[in-house]
């Protein structure tokens, strides 16, 4: 039995998956990587997550990083160190709810990487459990039939470190790079501890290459730089795509254009080659006599360019081509430009 679902939602999502990469093992380790920094006061920044990302991972087999042993890819943004976020706005969700890709980090606990002090939450909770052993059973002391003004109580050790992890660091204008530097700053510092108790942590996010933190870049550079051109732009393009996914790959004749290669993928990505949308023409005009076969052809044209677009090695530059071969067509059966259109 096959558990792949007979769906195809696209290949694209602006929920991250989580990694986090400790330098328990190798506290004078290298992650071996070239970060680029986001903190330059420009538009196309705005919907970054962070102030750094990876910009480049060595293609090095012989010399073993923290990177190649993590799974660290280009793109992938830098947002806390040990616990102190450096984001440029709040998560979106819940870490509970992401996908965590790290590898062998069940020794760590990935809430509760911060700098609160061991046992200050231990003395807060005692303190809380005195007051309400003082005051819990005088039912005098307050109209229950009143809200309460002065209920607050101060957030748990667990979730000012959750709140600590998603901090939000606002970007210095007239200082452009403050925070990227301060970023590398708290870096170095934890390195140069060389504490074995409190390793080096770094949390990565990792978006796919149509969500905003990676597309909002290309879409703004479609329309020169008009940020209102370019906003109406992109939530035109998420309207497509929630009103054209999922497509039920089950459907016959989708099938059976997909069967017949008459769309099809030449993945040579290699050495710079972007992927290839194969179509033949020939093979579509003898299947489409007596039907119209557009959506289908339409269809299966996305799920090939989403799936090889998802493979890109740099989710903020994709790239595939498209290839119509038009070997064997008959002139004579009508050049139906409508397929190709």
């Amino acid at each position: 039995m096959t558990n792949r679902s007979p769906l195809f939602e696209g290949n694209s999502s602006d929920r991250p998956s989580l990694l986090t990469i400790s330098f328990a093992s190798d506290p004078t380790a290298s992650l071996g990587v070239q970060l680029a920094s986001h903190d330059n006061g420009l538009t196309n920044e705005m919907f970054l997550p962070g102030y750094a990302s990876v910009g480049r991972v060595p293609d090095d087999a012989d010399t073993p990083t923290l990177a190649n042993k993590f799974g660290v890819k280009v793109g992938d943004y830098l947002v806390a160190v040990n616990g102190e976020g450096y984001r440029r706005f709040p998560p979106d969700f819940p870490e509970e709810e992401l996908e965590e890709l790290t590898e062998k980090t069940a020794d760590l606990d990935l809430i509760n990487l911060s700098s609160v002090e061991e046992g200050e939450g231990q003395e807060q909770q005692q303190q809380e459990e005195e007051d309400t052993a003082e005051n819990g059973d005088n039912d005098n002391d307050h109209n229950v039939d009143e809200p309460d003004d002065f209920s607050y109580k101060p957030p748990s050790p667990e979730e000012q470190k959750r709140q600590l992890k998603g901090r939000v660091i606002h970007a210095n204008n007239s200082n452009p790079g403050e925070v990227y530097d301060k970023l590398l700053t708290k870096i170095r510092q934890v390195k140069a501890q060389r504490d074995p108790s409190n390793p080096l942590v770094l949390s990565l996010e990792r978006y796919m290459w149509d969500s905003r933190v990676h597309s909002w870049s290309r879409f703004l550079s479609a329309r020169k730089g008009n940020v209102p051109e370019a906003m109406t732009m992109i939530q035109a393009h998420e309207r497509w795509r929630n009103d054209f996914f999922p497509i039920d790959l089950t459907n016959p004749s989708l099938q059976q254009v997909m069967k017949a290669h008459a769309v099809s993928e030449v993945d040579i990505g290699e050495g710079g080659h972007a992927a290839v949308v194969y179509i033949d023409f020939a093979k579509l005009q003898m299947m489409a006599t007596g039907q119209d076969l557009s959506m289908d052809v339409v269809q299966a044209f996305v799920v090939y360019t989403e799936t090889l677009l998802s493979r890109s090695p740099d989710p903020r530059r994709p790239k595939t081509s498209q290839m119509v071969d038009l070997t064997g067509v008959n002139l004579k059966q009508g050049f139906k430009v409508n397929m190709l259109k």
